[in-house]
């Protein structure tokens, strides 16, 4: 999961979880996911947030009307997911 550090590491996540549960209820004696170094993030300063000038920018170049000022706007306004602005239609 090298390509993919921040699913490893939910992963491990998960795991610690799971090892906890079992040591609380006797069904394990130790928990080999804390022996797991986490991988470091492609992206430790995480995504970059648009300004108010780079929404200006974009709102000028995608015209009311096209398919582009729609997604952002929707994705913009609605604070919706990405999976979700997908499956919005007319009954929403």
């Amino acid at each position: 999961m090298l390509e993919r550090p921040g699913a490893a590491n939910n992963l491990i996540k998960a795991l610690s979880q799971v090892y906890r549960y079992a040591n609380e209820y006797d069904l394990h004696n130790e928990n080999p996911a804390r022996k797991i170094e986490k991988l470091k993030s492609k992206n430790p300063d995480g995504f970059h947030a648009w300004t108010e000038k780079e929404i200006e920018r974009f709102e000028a170049a995608h015209l009311v009307g096209s398919n582009a000022h729609l997604a952002f706007a929707l994705l913009l306004n609605t604070g919706q997911r990405r999976s979700d602005v997908v499956k919005l239609g007319k009954q929403h």
